[in-house]
């Protein structure tokens, strides 16, 4: 058997939505014991039709060239200050030795033609992915922390008392000023990541204003069966993320809803700690290239793991 390194198609898409929820699955029911996605395959659907909304064309595929199966996805999400890693995928159920170091040279190959920084997000666990990206010159930068929130359908019980003033829906007004905030936070500069949040129903940004009018805060939600996140986002404050948060229950009123959280942003673990969430994995951000240290505070995501 051999493989051949292409580009995902659009009529390849519910086969790698399947691909995505058996590869993902498999490695959290082997390591962890739960699975990633409890919905049905056609659910992760929600990933290649939002890369391909964001970044069509840009999804590196390895197909079996006797069979044409597809074996291998990795999404990459070119971006004015450097280009994003996204889901990484191998096929579980045969021997796709190679396939992932295949498509990450590949991603390497298209960096440095560009001459732009590479930066994913992955889990600490996985000592395979970790030792796969190390070998390509990914250095760990930043660790995240994985902590899984059950929300009550009736969410006032854990935020009452909670002062969420001044956060608002965004609009497609925001989107210049929540980028260039992010920007100036953290390096990333990503507008048109947030205008498809705004613009599209399973998502919701909220963003926190100060009184003379600008945005010190914003947060992404995302509500769709395959995915329950809070993030990404970015303030300049803890104080102002954990406003954010608290806005965004009612959102994901009787979920599970994803947190990704630095350890040193202590105000916001401590409220998520209060209301009741358990740390599930940590993830790690890991750069190829240049990387300036953030200031402000960030809530990653797997949607799309654009920063």
């Amino acid at each position: 058997m051999g493989f051949i390194l292409g580009r995902l198609q659009h009529e390849q898409f519910d086969e790698a939505a399947a691909l995505i929820h058996a590869s993902t699955n498999a490695w959290y029911l082997k390591n962890t014991g739960r699975v990633a996605f409890s919905c049905e395959p056609s659910g992760c659907r929600l990933f290649p039709d939002t890369y391909d909304a964001l970044d069509s064309g840009q999804c590196i595929s390895v197909t079996d060239d006797t069979t044409g199966q597809l074996v291998g996805t990795c999404y990459l999400h070119p971006r004015e200050t450097h280009i994003g890693v996204g889901i990484v995928n191998t096929a579980p159920d045969i021997a796709t030795g190679g396939v992932a170091s295949m498509m990450l040279r590949e991603a390497c190959r298209i960096a440095d033609t560009q001459g732009l920084p590479l930066r994913l997000v992955s889990s600490a666990s996985n000592m395979d992915s970790y030792s796969l990206y190390h070998r390509q010159g990914f250095v760990a930068r930043q660790v995240f922390q994985d902590m899984l929130l059950s929300v009550p359908e009736d969410s006032t019980t854990l935020t009452d008392g909670i002062d969420t003033h001044g956060v608002r829906p965004a609009t497609s007004i925001d989107v210049e000023a929540i980028a260039a905030l992010e920007r100036e936070l953290t390096g990333s500069y990503r507008p048109t990541d947030w205008e498809h949040f705004i613009a599209t129903d399973h998502f919701h940004v909220l963003v926190d204003v100060a009184s003379d009018g600008s945005i010190i805060g914003a947060l992404n939600v995302t509500n769709h069966a395959a995915n329950c996140t809070l993030g990404p986002a970015h303030s300049r404050s803890e104080a102002s993320i954990c406003k954010l948060l608290a806005a965004a229950l009612p959102l994901v009123a009787g979920r599970t809803a994803l947190v990704l959280v630095s350890p040193a942003a202590t105000d916001v673990t401590s409220l998520l700690y209060a209301w009741k969430a358990r740390n599930a994995d940590i993830h790690l951000l890991q750069v190829r290239g240049a990387y300036t240290a953030p200031s402000g505070v960030q809530l990653m995501t797997f949607l799309p793991e654009s920063a």
